[in-house]
Protein backbone atom coordinates (compact mmCIF):
# COMPACT_ATOMS: atom_id res chain seq x y z
CA UNK A 1 0.00 0.00 0.00
CA UNK A 2 1.09 3.51 -1.04
CA UNK A 3 -0.10 6.63 0.04
CA UNK A 4 0.58 10.18 0.31
CA UNK A 5 0.11 13.01 3.18
CA UNK A 6 0.68 16.81 2.04
CA UNK A 7 0.77 18.82 5.17
CA UNK A 8 0.76 22.95 5.57
CA UNK A 9 1.62 24.97 7.13
CA UNK A 10 5.07 22.57 7.02
CA UNK A 11 5.62 23.67 10.86
CA UNK A 12 3.60 20.84 11.91
CA UNK A 13 4.40 18.45 9.32
CA UNK A 14 6.77 16.46 11.79
CA UNK A 15 3.37 16.05 14.46
CA UNK A 16 1.61 14.68 11.48
CA UNK A 17 4.04 12.40 10.18
CA UNK A 18 4.33 10.76 13.23
CA UNK A 19 0.70 9.99 13.53
CA UNK A 20 0.24 9.13 10.27
CA UNK A 21 2.94 6.21 10.45
CA UNK A 22 1.59 5.40 13.74
CA UNK A 23 -1.57 4.83 11.68
CA UNK A 24 0.14 2.92 8.47
CA UNK A 25 1.41 0.48 11.69
CA UNK A 26 -1.91 -0.38 12.73
CA UNK A 27 -3.51 -0.78 9.39
CA UNK A 28 -0.58 -3.50 8.40
CA UNK A 29 -0.75 -5.29 11.81
CA UNK A 30 -5.08 -5.39 11.02
CA UNK A 31 -4.26 -6.47 7.73
CA UNK A 32 -2.00 -9.27 8.29
CA UNK A 33 -3.96 -10.64 11.26
CA UNK A 34 -6.66 -10.63 8.98
CA UNK A 35 -4.91 -12.71 6.64
CA UNK A 36 -3.26 -15.08 9.12
CA UNK A 37 -7.36 -15.52 10.63
CA UNK A 38 -9.34 -18.35 8.97
CA UNK A 39 -12.16 -17.75 6.33
CA UNK A 40 -15.51 -18.00 6.83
Amino acid sequence: MIGTTDVLPHAVAAEIRVRVERGAAEMKQTIESAARSPRR
